[in-house]
């Protein structure tokens, strides 16, 4: 089974119950002896710290095309929790949790690989990618829960 690192570092501004969210993600594969990275940004108006936290694993995960040994590496202590308890949240009804919507996707996603998320305030791209967020061009969308998919920016 292949191996990926990914990283996401989120940025969110705004009250704790709405606002605006970013996020950038670098999944880095060692293929030979060279590591081959892709990256991609993305964000949401009116969501909350926690949405956009899952948001961003979603779409990360999204471009994970076949079984892999995935460490995530995220600025997000709601994930790694999550990933701890996702298991028993499985066995609760997802619909009336939290973000349940959103953490039946992740769970969707993560189901065919092995994945362990690390809670890092910075990682080896923390600088990159703010400074690829501050020079983004992109319009924000409305994060619409489980009926809004994640959209692909044009410059992303």
């Amino acid at each position: 089974m292949k191996s990926i690192d990914i990283y996401i570092d989120l940025d969110y501004k705004g009250r704790f119950d709405s606002g605006e969210g970013r996020y950038s993600i670098v999944l880095e594969m060692v293929v030979g002896d060279e590591p081959k990275t892709r990256e991609h940004f993305g964000g949401f108006k009116e969501t909350t710290n926690n949405r956009i936290a899952l948001l961003a694993c979603i779409d990360a995960l999204k471009r994970v095309f076949e079984p892999c040994d995935i460490t995530l590496h995220i600025n997000s202590p709601y994930m790694a929790r999550t990933n701890r308890q996702l298991k028993t949240w499985l066995q609760q009804s997802l619909d009336k949790r939290k973000n349940g919507d959103l953490l039946r996707k992740y769970a969707d996603l993560i189901e065919q690989h092995e994945i362990e998320v690390v809670h890092e305030k910075i990682n080896a791209y923390t600088g990159a990618m703010v400074i690829q967020r501050q020079q983004a061009k992109y319009e924000l969308v409305m994060d619409f829960k489980a009926e809004d998919e994640i959209k692909e920016n044009e410059d992303g």
